[in-house]
């Protein structure tokens, strides 16, 4: 297997900054994968690693080996694209011994490992189809099957799943894991979609306008995002946001204004996160839906909203909330409210103040993470 480094790439497309100073290290074995909206550089960057693009500056290193100015075909990596490109006259069985007879390996060997992969993706009762007679999810299976039956020492995708639907998409997910964990090869994928990010990877690297946002396992990157961008980009429905001012009043505490009467009394984990803030201070808060308890029972202890919507996810329901002058989510179960939740009713908002973040206003940064920049020596 391979261990992969990218060492301070940059790509211009013109004067488009596609990638700007990428430094990333994926590890043997590990499943990476980038993750962003539509020109934030990661296909710029699984290009480049493939070969297919020149980087204007910066080195890419396989097992330490720089393989920057090598030609796509002398690196051993093998790549998925979102158009699976197969032969309309081959079968399924040539188009996966296709690249071992490319080797000039044996006609035993080739119908062995034919065979063998065929089985791992569920390709034996379809050998025999052309790709007319396939249908989408098989068709992406064997341009994955394609790709892994040489055992490249890197398998790159780029949006493989795009074609299917919603059905297909969590099998073939599924299938594709369970796959990179049995051979333990070091895979880079890139996607728009968070769901598929989290659910597939040991580690996503967040990117927005060429650069590296965030990267880390799912669960810290979703607990813990250093800026508005990758909060706002993770998470379904996305993460909720108000600006508001601190305000300190003496013999009552902290506070967090917002508009339109919105008050939020800080508890003693809040006060440590706001910290020496200044009052009057702008600040950003920002909550997750599940972070949000609602109470149709009036208290005035806690910040007020009203239903604008209700609806239905399955046993779950996702609520939208007039706060302020903004529409708030929150994720509740059916079992919870049942059919009580009607529109334009008052309803308390119960925040987990612990799970609460705070953003500076202009830089989007979380303000604890610039707690702790500006304490480090």
């Amino acid at each position: 297997m391979a261990r992969v480094v990218v060492d301070h790439l940059h790509v211009w497309y013109g004067k488009t900054h596609a990638a700007d100073d990428i430094s990333l290290t994926v590890d043997d074995g590990e499943f990476c994968v980038f993750l962003g909206p539509s020109g934030c550089g990661k296909t710029t960057t699984l290009r480049a690693i493939a070969g297919l693009i020149k980087p204007d500056a910066g080195d890419i290193l396989i097992d330490e080996q720089v393989i920057t100015k090598l030609y796509p075909g002398e690196r051993d990596i093998a790549m998925v694209f979102q158009s699976y490109a197969l032969y309309p006259h081959l079968t399924v069985a040539k188009h996966l011994a296709f690249p071992l007879e490319a080797k000039k390996m044996d006609k035993a060997t080739i119908a062995a490992e034919t065979q063998r992969i065929a089985e791992l993706l569920g390709l034996t009762d379809v050998l025999d189809r052309l790709p007319r007679h396939l249908s989408t999810g098989q068709a992406q299976r064997v341009a994955i099957a394609r790709a892994l039956i040489r055992k490249p020492r890197v398998l790159l995708l780029d949006e493989p799943l795009n074609n299917l639907d919603v059905r297909l998409k969590l099998q073939t997910r599924a299938v594709l894991k369970r796959l990179q964990r049995d051979l333990n090869i070091t895979t880079i994928y890139v996607t728009h979609d968070q769901e598929e990010a989290q659910s597939l990877a040991d580690t996503i690297v967040v990117m927005d306008n060429g650069r590296i946002q965030q990267s880390g396992s799912p669960m810290h990157i979703y607990d813990q995002p250093v800026n508005e961008f990758v909060a706002g980009f993770i998470g379904t429905p996305p993460m909720n946001f108000m600006r508001c001012k601190v305000e300190r009043t003496r013999g009552r505490g902290t506070y967090l204004l917002g508009p339109d009467g919105f008050e939020l009394h800080a508890g003693d984990a809040l006060s440590a996160q706001i910290g020496d803030l200044p009052d009057d201070s702008d600040v950003t808060i920002g909550i997750r839906p599940e972070r949000i308890a609602l109470h149709t029972e009036p208290d005035e202890s806690l910040p007020l909203g009203h239903v604008h919507i209700v609806e239905p996810e399955g046993n779950d329901l996702i609520i939208s909330v007039r706060v302020g002058n903004a529409i708030w989510k929150v994720r509740a179960t059916k079992a919870q409210f049942g059919g009580r939740l009607q529109r334009d009713i008052p309803v308390n908002l119960r925040i987990d103040q612990s799970k609460l973040h705070l953003f500076a206003p202009g830089t989007g940064q979380r303000i604890e993470v610039l707690n702790q920049v500006n304490l480090t020596p």
